[in-house]
């Protein structure tokens, strides 16, 4: 990852101490607000929605690595979430597409 920022993302750079001086931690807080930028900045639009409200760089490496990981579970899973998906009655039909898209998406991808 471009600039050093892949020990935020891997956690193998993690929070200062707290007997660590505000720079120290000012530093820290910075390059992990750079991770997660690089990382939300470089992913195609379509595939935002995949991410929710990321905070973190490692939360959007996890989600990312767990959808794109190509594995038959995930696949399995997709599967199981498309059949078991249904509309509840009174919810909105907008946010039932939108699932079901959530899911066609995975499984092209996958």
């Amino acid at each position: 990852m471009k600039k050093g920022l892949w020990s935020i993302v891997n956690s193998t750079k993690v929070l200062p101490a707290d007997d660590a001086d505000d720079a120290t931690k000012q530093k820290y807080e910075a390059r992990k607000d750079r991770a997660l930028e690089t990382m939300v900045l470089s992913i195609d639009t379509s595939l935002l929605y995949l991410l929710g409200e990321p905070k973190e760089a490692v939360e959007v490496w996890r989600k990312l690595k767990d959808q794109f990981q190509k594995n038959w579970i995930n696949k399995l899973i997709l599967h199981r979430k498309l059949h078991t998906l249904h509309l509840v009655a009174g919810k909105s039909v907008q946010d039932h597409v939108k699932k079901i898209t959530e899911v066609f998406n995975g499984l092209t991808i996958i």
